[in-house]
């Protein structure tokens, strides 16, 4: 039967970890309520600060003053210059009898009323190429943003584990103290749980740099310094699924169409464009006589009928080849891109589950470890390795969900679908 005093310290050493653990939760408490109250702004509005951070938005602001400008052009009836022509005509150097004629022509080409709705309708696809250019760059960078914060959420979790294993290495080595003081356990143990706590404390700082990383290249892309509120979010049913409406297919159909109007603008283009002119005559026969003035109006109109923009046509032709081939090309990645990630989150909801059910097991092994060693049934080698083996399915479990919250976030994606 042990003394009194070996006794008592033997209660208190458990005492004193149950008391540690305690504060440990509750600063573990308090970590999380200052984590929750820097979730300042939703995904949603972390996404639309990215986007106006992107450089992709000044050119999207540049094709919409474009988009304006050609939307004007396209309605005008003069697309080219107006020429003005002089002729003057006298007889000083031949017969010399004062013969004087002159003439001044105003010629303003006209653009044929097919080509003119066919460039006003080539403008409508322009702007709606735009804004599907626009939607499409918006899930782009809603996916960068999904991937930096769940990095950063990953790291936080990382952080907080190792900080957990070290304040629990911190409890087994003040417990194990005490146990060697009073004589419960050999002085040869202490080394190794001290170089445990080391490692740990190693793990921290490692934890550390590399969450201060993420929040650094979080903060890059979107300017805000707090992590998004609602990180995880819940997964689109497959049936609503509809890749036809995906921004990346929208925007691909989007090109297609603008090629396409461009080629039938291209097979209405009259190279030389018919022209109204007027133009004021004056003629004198001779010297002495009055001057005859006479005014002219002049239509021309070409045998052109866009018969002679071949050039120009096969160019269109080759544009609109390639955007048939990019919306071919789009739509056979975005099947494959949802099918993969329909994949990789069905993965990760079975692994989930299995590392929850492996840090149970761990846990309660932990605790029926635990109790053998305070009674003396086993040594501080078999403790430790039930302890390891505890916060390895720990991490994983932790870990693994954050796995998951990521895979749905990446199924969303796939799917076309908005934060």
């Amino acid at each position: 039967m042990p003394p009194a005093d070996t006794a008592d310290a033997a209660t208190e050493a458990p005492a004193a970890t149950a008391m540690a653990t305690a504060q440990a939760a509750s600063r573990s408490a308090s970590q999380s309520t200052s984590l929750a109250a820097s979730l300042a702004a939703s995904l949603a509005a972390a996404v639309d600060a990215a986007i106006a951070r992107h450089p992709a938005a000044a050119e999207i602001v540049g094709r919409r003053r474009a988009d304006r400008v050609q939307r004007g052009d396209a309605g005008r009836w003069v697309r080219q210059a107006p020429t003005l022509t002089g002729r003057y005509q006298t007889d000083r150097v031949a017969d010399a009898i004062g013969e004087r004629e002159w003439e001044t022509t105003v010629n303003v080409p006209i653009t044929p009323p097919g080509e003119r709705q066919a460039r006003r309708a080539l403008s409508r696809q322009r702007s709606d190429a735009t804004a599907a250019l626009a939607d499409s760059v918006a899930l782009m960078v809603a996916g960068q943003v999904r991937e930096a914060a769940w990095v950063v959420r990953r790291a936080a979790v990382d952080l907080a584990l190792a900080e957990r294993a070290e304040e629990t290495a911190r409890l087994l080595e003040r417990d194990l103290a005490i146990r060697v003081r009073e004589g419960e356990r050999p002085e040869a143990d202490l080394p190794l749980v001290q170089a445990e706590t080391l490692a740990q404390e190693s793990a921290v700082v490692d934890a550390e740099a590399e969450l201060t990383h993420a929040r650094h290249r979080f903060t890059e892309l979107t300017g805000l310094t707090a992590l998004p509120a609602g990180l995880r979010e819940t997964a689109v049913a497959a049936e609503t699924v509809d890749l036809a409406d995906h921004p990346d297919a929208r925007r691909a159909l989007a090109e297609r169409d603008r090629a396409r109007q461009a080629h039938r603008v291209a097979g209405k283009t009259w190279t030389t464009k018919p022209s109204v002119g007027v133009g004021m005559r004056g003629e004198r026969p001779e010297r002495g006589a009055e001057t005859i003035g006479s005014l002219g109006v002049f239509v021309t109109v070409p045998l052109d009928f866009g018969l002679f923009n071949r050039t120009a046509e096969v160019g269109a032709l080759d544009s609109l080849a390639q955007a048939e081939r990019a919306l071919a090309q789009i739509r056979r990645d975005l099947r494959l891109a949802l099918d993969a990630a329909e994949h990789r989150l069905d993965a990760a909801r079975r692994a989930a589950t299995l590392a929850d059910r492996r840090r149970a097991t761990a846990e309660e092994a932990l605790r029926l470890a635990r109790i053998s060693f305070e009674v003396g049934e086993s040594d501080l080698v078999a403790l430790l390795r039930a302890r390891e083996e505890a916060l390895r399915a720990i991490a994983d479990a932790e870990r693994r969900a954050v796995d998951l919250g990521r895979a749905i976030a990446d199924y969303n994606q796939a799917a076309g679908v908005m934060p």
